[in-house]
């Protein structure tokens, strides 16, 4: 928790969790030296996305565009749960590229579909169920670490004093590079179903989409004794 901070930096006593998923991502700096894919541990993302970003950073030239990245896109209504809020990188996107994305904190499933909130829920805005979000599948080069540790010293200076909880967020990463002309985002469309596991009343649901997944033939019994695939 206190690798790469600004020098001399003193921990908020309030303070109990990481930095968020970009300070995490800076963390394995030292241990990447190519483009490399970045995924949450506690998601299911399926495998054809997981084909789809290798084609794609198997072609990615980092020397004469360092910022060209890709992004697994995902359809909203297949990513919110019955159980309770989640965060979501709700996208606009232009053609096959990322316009686009905003780190929605408060997102909920309700009767008349998906819907965030900027207040705790005391008010709803509404999404389509085919509004794309990202689920933090991405494809970067090493141009994307150094664009982290150039603006981190920011996000502890004008957000950790007002919000002591607060995290530093990939896709709020992206957005601000968007927004500032300075990376492209290609978006990879897959027709793999997302499972996440956010509460613990998630875990049947998960359990079951995979059986299903296993039943169809699509994966293994036994994933990691499977050589063939």
């Amino acid at each position: 928790m206190d690798a790469f901070l600004p020098e001399n930096y003193k921990i908020p006593e309030e303070r109990k969790k990481p930095w968020g998923t970009a300070h995490a991502l800076l963390c394995c700096k030292d241990e990447i030296d190519g483009p490399f894919a970045m995924i949450n541990a506690d998601d299911f993302y399926g495998k054809q996305a997981f084909k789809e970003i290798k084609e794609a950073l198997d072609k990615m030239n980092t020397e004469k565009r360092p910022m060209e990245f890709f992004m697994v896109g995902y359809l909203l209504g297949n990513t919110v749960t019955d159980k309770g809020k989640v965060a979501r990188g709700v996208c606009v996107r232009d053609g096959k590229f990322l316009n686009s994305i905003v780190e929605r904190k408060y997102v909920v499933k309700t009767p008349e579909g998906p819907a965030y909130s900027t207040d705790e829920g005391k008010t709803l805005i509404h999404l389509s169920d085919d509004n794309l979000v990202s689920m933090n599948f991405w494809g970067f080069g090493p141009g994307f670490l150094e664009e982290i540790e150039k603006r981190l010293p920011a996000f502890f200076n004008d957000f950790i004093p007002q919000n002591p909880n607060e995290e530093f967020y990939v896709p709020t990463l992206v957005g601000e590079l968007l927004a500032e002309n300075l990376c492209t985002v290609e978006v990879l469309e897959t027709q793999d179903k997302w499972y996440g596991v956010t509460y613990k009343e998630d875990k049947p649901f998960v359990e079951a989409g995979i059986r299903a997944l296993v039943n169809a033939g699509k994966y293994p019994e036994k994933l990691w004794e499977s050589r063939n695939d």
